[in-house]
């Protein structure tokens, strides 16, 4: 493989498919999770999925069609900071497929309940049914609590990539997203630890994830445009590697 192949910055569509991927990941998430949340603030989930199966069929959809989502985030965020640390986005991408797949595991547990609940497997009577699906919906809390220190892996390792780039504002967005992983990573614990606490950090420190999006946008634009156009200094280029260095001297 050409050596250059290797320190090429991404281009436009590279960075548009993470942006676009975390985007939709974001408005899919959230219409996905709210039916969650319905499920879990209810006194009694069965009785919630079959006044409305239809809405938990598109929330499941929309939770498998993330999945799918993550990979793409994952394949994009790789192809834009591969350049300059060809190795942490590799590690990077892997923690977030490894998310994708217990994502979807999880959200198995969730689709058989609405299964359950509607009586697609036939259970046999509704206290048996009903006691069933609740232990579905906490099988789907349990697997993605677990799969959200994958998440917050991959965030914290995407943050020091960000503050390994050139730039007051990607060093800034770097720590903001891995104070985001580190979030994701604290309420984990807490599941895990205090499960009746009900203490939610990643509320909190978010905002990284956000700002990320926009940041892959400007680094899209400026992508397609000539080098040294004003948005070069927001997405910073990638600090050489010590090869790459070695290369050119060569």
């Amino acid at each position: 493989m050409d050596a250059r192949e290797g320190t090429r910055e991404a281009r436009p569509a590279e960075w548009f498919a993470a942006a676009g991927g975390l985007a939709l990941v974001a408005v899919l998430g959230f219409a996905g999770l709210g039916a969650v949340e319905s499920l879990r603030s209810s006194g009694a989930a069965v009785d919630v999925i079959v006044e409305t199966p239809e809405r938990f069929g598109w929330a499941i959809l929309a939770l498998y069609v993330v999945a799918v989502l993550d990979i793409v985030v994952a394949w994009g965020l790789w192809r834009v900071f591969r350049g300059g640390q060809p190795g942490g986005s590799a590690l990077a991408a892997a923690f977030r497929i490894a998310y994708a797949a217990a994502f979807v595991g999880a959200t198995a547990q969730l689709d058989h309940a609405v299964r359950i609940a509607t009586g697609a497997d036939d259970a046999p009577v509704d206290a048996v049914r009903a006691a069933v699906v609740d232990q579905q919906v906490q099988g789907f809390d349990a697997a993605w609590s677990g799969a959200l220190v994958l998440f917050a892996a991959h965030l914290v390792v995407i943050g020091w990539l960000l503050m390994r780039r050139s730039g007051a504002v990607a060093t800034v967005l770097g720590v903001l997203v891995a104070v985001a992983g580190l979030g994701y990573a604290a309420d984990s614990v807490i599941r895990i630890l205090a499960p009746d606490l009900g203490v939610g950090v990643a509320v909190f420190t978010f905002v990284g994830e956000v700002l990320l999006i926009g940041w892959l946008v400007a680094g899209g634009i400026r992508s397609s445009r000539t080098r040294g156009g004003r948005l070069d200094d927001l997405t910073g280029p990638p600090r050489p590697t010590a090869r790459a260095t070695a290369s050119e001297g060569a």
